[in-house]
């Protein structure tokens, strides 16, 4: 379950497979402008290596969910960085009650808000 304030969010009880080091910090989907985002926080202090991992999307949350691949990740985010990803079209994330997921090199979930 997400908390939206003020175009923040606060994730609660959500099923995580992993013990996190990467988090998805924010994320905009439908922007009035430019194209939707999802931006990932290191909560370590080491760098960590992002190849291989992949952010996901549900494809007709309402009816039959079905979770598609939105972006396979890159390069390496450092100790306690920010790293923000472009998702692409307005379209890529759905826009009524979506949920985005984070999985590791390993397809371990690490976190799915």
């Amino acid at each position: 379950m997400a908390v939206l304030i003020s175009g923040f969010f606060v994730v609660a009880n959500q099923a995580k497979a992993v013990a996190p080091s990467v988090i998805i910090n924010e994320f905009v989907s439908r922007p009035s402008s430019g194209n939707e985002w999802v931006e990932l926080l290191n909560i370590t202090g080491a760098s960590i290596s992002l190849d291989g991992w992949k952010l996901t999307d549900l494809s007709n949350p309402q009816t039959t969910p079905s979770e598609v691949n939105a972006l396979t990740l890159s390069g390496s985010i450092s100790a306690n960085g920010i790293l923000v990803f472009d998702i692409g079209s307005v379209s890529k994330l759905n826009n009524n009650g979506d949920s985005i997921g984070l999985y590791d090199n390993a397809t371990n979930l690490i976190q799915r808000v």
